[in-house]
């Protein structure tokens, strides 16, 4: 391999570490490595190396507060990935079959009575622990008059609003099937997934975006930072309740699931965009909190 194309292999290997962690390192980690014989081995190494450093973060390479405000960033976003998905689980299992099935197969619907608990506590708890960002963040920008700021903080509570405002819309508009368990259809419920995901979409975006353009104390930052560990804990919990709801009610009644329900390997990529959802939440999480630079 001649030196251009190993400088440009290892600028290629460089980016699976931080972009913090780039930002101090990337020419020197670009220089050591073009130098080295790339084997099998050394790429082992240096994945397990970015492994180290997205978990392990020194603290000495992103300041306290750009730590802090890039993982409640993840953090949210994380959190509303794993909400709209138990909301989609929901809807999907709304229709009075579902309600039927549930009376009859009480390990099912003790399951699906922990999804429901641990989704409103868990809502209950975010709103616990942003509540005092989303006001700072709101005083700041009228304090500075930034009108777009005031628009990102308020996103996720205006797009569910016009999420909701289009769902009773649609639903009033289209005749619900007569078949149960249809509802207004597969198609109309896929508009409806659509337009909730770019919902979700903005709800997760707005707060990132706002904290980009006002400040934050680090002190609220790191309220909101500890205090969503509940929160996600318990939308996790209730994520994984949901997937339990369909094994368990397939094996209780697998006539039942023939008919409603959906295999478990249709069941997989659901459940891992949520694992991953929290896993990047608790990694992000973990490098907020273990950040050691004094807050500038």
């Amino acid at each position: 391999m001649s030196p251009r194309a190993c400088r440009r292999l290892a600028r290629v290997l460089c980016h699976v570490y931080p972009p913090s962690w780039r930002d101090r390192y990337s020419e020197e980690f670009v220089d050591v490595l073009s130098e080295t014989v790339l084997t099998p081995r050394t790429v082992l190494d240096v994945l397990d190396g970015a492994l180290d450093a997205w978990a392990n973060p020194s603290g000495l390479v992103l300041g306290g507060r750009l730590r802090l405000r890039a993982s409640v960033s993840v953090v949210w976003g994380a959190w509303i990935v794993l909400t709209a998905g138990a909301l989609i689980f929901g809807q999907s299992t709304e229709d009075s079959p579902f309600r039927r099935a549930d009376a009859t197969h009480p390990v099912a619907a003790l399951v699906y009575g922990v999804y429901e608990w641990c989704a409103h506590l868990s809502v209950a708890a975010v709103v616990v622990a942003g509540a005092p960002l989303a006001w700072a963040l709101l005083r700041a920008a009228y304090t500075q008059r930034r009108r777009s700021a005031i628009a990102l903080v308020l996103l996720p509570v205006a797009a569910p609003m016009a999420f909701l405002g289009v769902l009773v819309l649609i639903a009033q508009a289209v005749p619900r099937s007569t078949v149960p368990g249809v509802g207004v259809g597969p198609a109309w419920f896929a508009v409806l997934v659509v337009l909730g995901l770019l919902a979700a979409a903005l709800c997760a975006a707005g707060p990132a975006l706002g904290l980009r353009r006002v400040s934050a104390s680090p002190g609220v930052l790191r309220w909101s930072l500890r205090a969503s560990v509940p929160a996600l804990a318990l939308m996790s919990v209730s994520a994984a309740a949901s997937v339990c709801y369909e094994l368990a009610l397939a094996r209780s009644d697998p006539s039942f699931a023939a008919g409603y329900g959906r295999p478990w390997w249709q069941l997989a990529p659901y459940a891992l965009v949520m694992a991953a959802a929290g896993a990047a939440a608790m990694t992000s999480i973990r490098r907020g909190v273990r950040a050691t630079v004094p807050v500038s």
